[in-house]
């Protein structure tokens, strides 16, 4: 129960960050004299509509979590990569950091939010690196390509790659390197999730230039 309450956390840390920022992003406009458009306010005030509705269903999926007959959804996997990188786009503004994302034509049928977990804790380390460096080109690329069966998602950063001590304990419960602002539970969880709900896991090629964590989705659960 303890850990099941401690990746509860850990999954509202980042969605409850964006909405944050997105608030504050909007105060300091208006503190400066800004006009704030209201194109831009109505896509803001619906980023934390999503944001809160997200963050019910988080505590629904925890909630049935061990329930054999969780309720699948159809859905093109463009729009559950947009969805996860919708949360991490406050925290790109002002950086320079370039995502790149290709875009294919294929539906899956899935559990949503356990997939957009996984998606945003591994984008998240990326993007913590990627913040750290001074790069002249940060970049972070999901690419997404079609196979038989399964929907094959690699998330590659330039970020100078995870040393090799570190890359056999990064799925280790409690294991961070980021001291207290880590939890150590990111990782943990997502490669369970990808076991238990989607009976794969995550594999990860890390070199001096960066690291490729590679996902492969069932286009179908049976």
């Amino acid at each position: 129960m303890g850990e099941m309450i401690s990746m509860i956390a850990h999954q509202w840390r980042q969605p409850l960050s964006s909405v944050t920022l997105t608030i504050s992003d909007i105060q300091l406009k208006k503190m400066l004299g800004k006009v704030v458009d209201e194109k831009v306010m109505e896509e803001a005030l619906q980023g934390i509509s999503d944001t809160i509705v997200y963050l019910s269903e988080t505590i629904d999926d925890f909630q049935t979590y061990f329930k054999p007959n969780k309720e699948l959804n159809h859905i093109k996997i463009d729009d559950v990569v947009q969805k996860a990188l919708n949360f991490v786009k406050p925290r790109l503004k002002g950086s320079k950091i370039e995502i790149r994302v290709n875009s294919i034509d294929a539906e899956i049928e899935t559990y949503i939010n356990e997939l957009i977990q996984v998606i945003l804790n591994i984008t998240n380390n990326a993007i913590d690196e990627l913040l750290k460096l001074d790069k002249k080109n940060p970049i972070l690329e999901i690419r997404l390509e079609a196979l038989q069966e399964r929907i094959k998602l690699s998330i590659i950063d330039n970020a100078n790659g995870i040393k090799s001590d570190t890359l056999e304990k990064i799925f280790e419960p409690y294991y961070s390197t980021k001291g207290k602002n880590g939890t150590g539970l990111g990782l943990y969880m997502s490669q369970m999730i990808m076991q238990k709900q989607f009976n794969s896991g995550i594999e990860v090629q890390s070199s001096k230039e960066g690291s490729i964590f590679t996902l492969e989705i069932p286009k179908k659960l049976s």
